[in-house]
């Protein structure tokens, strides 16, 4: 009986010790996975990560840069210097001259660099050709007129008085303007011995500067030099800089800018270059020898990153890069000069007699760009871009 729990406990404690080993198991080893694994790891946990984006131009490329050789330069009016914005450009390469659109497409040869757009030919001319507005093909032709109307604006510094200057003399405004530019003078008694030379009796003369004139008094002074108006801006110059100043005096962008390839003829009738005027609300800039456009309320519509750039026509502008010239078209909506803007430039311009009437009548497309079309009195047909600038007149 003895031997028998004696048995019966050694089975029992086997059986616990057999347990306890058996719950007692041994850790497993730690596993260092090789370079494959951290491959593949890798790449599980970045395979949904989004790629990186470019970030979106404000503008997209109609012309990719170095289609076109040559140089690319606007088309003015050879009466005022004003930019004539109905899109053509003058193309030059090696000698050859031709009209081009911003699309890049040529219109037509032209025999010289020397044609600009005059208002009393009524086209594109060299004074000895004629381009036609249908064909592009230049015509024989002769204007034999003067040279640039620019007329600008004279300050007596002692009298407040504004007098419009004009080759032979100077005359007296009536009415002082809303908003003009004008060049501050001292006025001078013509003595006995100059009286052969001058067809006046006195001339203006200490010339100290430039100022604004809004609603008929000097707001802004001490400017070296000015563009003129467009879009309702003008570009004056500080410490041989350019800013934009607006019609109440308003600056728009200091004076931290370079002038371009236009140019006016100053008080004196000497051509100065100057920046570009604004067509279409925007302006082409240049700073520090770099170009980008802006806005006519300041604000940037694209970086400094191009070579040169050229005014636009609908949002479409010819800028260099280092690959060459090329066109963009601006993520931009510009605002049509209103109305009654334009029909009291007409007035003030070309029907400042007592009764004058001008009369909306349509647009039309002249150059292939769509203008706005006035009769004043009812004899001249004026067409006038989409932006403000009177571009031709025609008698009925």
């Amino acid at each position: 009986m003895k031997v028998t729990q004696r048995l019966l406990s050694a089975i029992i404690s086997l059986i616990i010790l057999i347990t306890v080993m058996a719950s007692c198991k041994a850790p497993e080893p730690v596993k260092i996975p090789d370079d494959t694994e951290q491959t593949q790891e890798t790449e599980k946990n970045t395979e949904h990560t989004e790629p990186e984006v470019e970030p979106e131009l404000p503008y997209k490329w109609l012309v990719e840069p170095g289609k076109v050789s040559g140089d690319i330069q606007p088309v003015y009016n050879i009466m005022t210097n004003d930019i004539c914005s109905f899109g053509m450009s003058i193309l030059s390469d090696n000698s050859a001259y031709r009209l081009i659109d911003t699309f890049g497409e040529i219109k037509g040869d032209l025999y010289s660099d020397g044609y600009s757009y005059c208002s009393v030919c009524k086209g594109i001319t060299d004074h000895m050709y004629l381009v036609d507005p249908e064909t592009y093909i230049p015509e024989e032709y002769m204007g034999g007129h003067g040279g640039p109307n620019n007329n600008p604006y004279i300050y007596d510094t002692e009298t407040d008085k504004i007098y419009e200057a004009h080759i032979g003399g100077y005359t007296e405004l009536e009415d002082k303007p809303d908003y003009a530019v004008v060049q501050l003078c001292r006025k001078r008694p013509v003595n006995e011995d100059e009286k052969d030379s001058y067809n006046t009796d006195f001339v203006f003369e200490n010339a100290t500067g430039y100022g604004l004139v809004i609603d008929g008094e000097l707001k802004q002074s001490n400017f070296e030099m000015y563009s003129r108006y467009s879009c309702g801006i003008v570009a004056l110059c500080r410490d041989g800089k350019w800013g934009y100043y607006d019609t109440e005096g308003n600056e728009i962008l200091p004076c931290e800018y370079g002038s371009s390839t236009q140019q006016l003829f100053n008080a004196l009738y000497e051509p100065t270059y100057v920046p570009y005027q604004a067509t279409y609300g925007v302006i082409a800039l240049n700073r520090f020898g770099k170009w980008g456009y802006a806005d006519i309320h300041g604000n940037m519509l694209t970086d400094f990153e191009f070579n040169e750039a050229r005014p636009v026509y609908l949002n479409r502008g010819w800028v260099k890069t280092d690959e060459g010239w090329g066109v963009i078209e601006l993520d931009y909506s510009y605002t049509e000069a209103p109305d009654e803007e334009i029909r009291e430039m007409l007035i003030n311009s070309y029907a400042p007699e007592d009764g004058s009437s001008v009369e909306y009548i349509g647009n039309e497309s002249y150059y292939e760009t769509e203008c706005k079309t006035y009769l004043v009195n009812g004899e001249y047909k004026y067409y006038v871009t989409l932006d403000g600038h009177i571009i031709t007149a025609i008698i009925q």
